[in-house]
């Protein structure tokens, strides 16, 4: 079945032989909100949607009333649902969801369009600073003086101010800023809430690398042991 645009919604498109003044297409990449007006959970997800299509989000509306094929080409069992398609990758946010989550999956997923990507005056996202503790993510580097070893923030800096919204930061102009605490192991991060969402993924998905590498190498250890290599 073809489809088409209609008002930031998605629509059968007309039947053969009968011309439609909107585009017709087969669904493309990128992000779909599936819904139903008489859904309360919808009731509760629709404002935030619409307040991110108002900030500058791609986001196309699926009511899945009159999009029952749709819904059924793309398994979609529960409304609320945020679809985000890239080629053969289907990204599905099933449920209400926070705005600062799903600000950050349609970041990540370049949806946001260039003429909004920088909001000025009252529309623009508030900074908001925080805290992270990072303890287990940083590195202890031997310290010149022969004192004990300081914690080495570098390398996670240097991380997140290149993949997460690296024009955000003031080094590119930006407004966000990051100020490593060795004391408490802590990173203090100057940024908007879609950034922060973006650096909470970034800082679990490292923990969830570091603990699978740890688990790999205690059970290299314990073959190496058990071969005789280890005491």
């Amino acid at each position: 079945m073809l489809w088409e645009r209609a008002g930031g919604k998605l629509v059968p498109a007309a039947p053969s032989g009968k011309p439609s003044d909107a585009r017709r297409f087969d669904l493309p990449d990128g992000c779909y909100y599936f819904y139903t007006e008489s859904v309360a959970a919808c009731q509760r997800m629709t404002p935030t949607v619409d307040q991110l299509r108002r900030h500058g989000f791609r986001i196309v509306k699926v009511d899945v009333a009159i999009n029952a094929d749709l819904s059924h080409q793309y398994a979609i069992k529960t409304v609320p649902t945020i679809l985000i398609k890239q080629g053969a990758d289907v990204v599905k946010l099933n449920g209400v969801q926070d705005e600062a989550v799903v600000r950050a999956m349609l970041l990540k997923h370049h949806l946001l369009n260039d003429v909004a990507r920088l909001p000025k005056g009252k529309d623009a996202d508030p900074m908001v600073v925080i805290a992270y503790q990072v303890g287990n993510l940083v590195l202890p580097t031997e310290s010149g003086d022969g004192g004990p070893p300081k914690p080495d923030f570098d390398p996670l800096v240097h991380l997140i101010v290149s993949v997460v919204e690296p024009e955000s930061w003031e080094e590119s102009g930006g407004k966000g800023k990051l100020v490593p605490i060795d004391k408490t192991l802590a990173l203090v991060v100057r940024q908007t809430p879609g950034v922060h969402a973006q650096i909470r993924i970034a800082f679990d998905e490292l923990r969830k690398l570091k603990d699978e590498f740890r688990v790999i190498r205690v059970e290299q250890t314990d073959k190496e042991r058990e071969a005789g290599a280890l005491p």
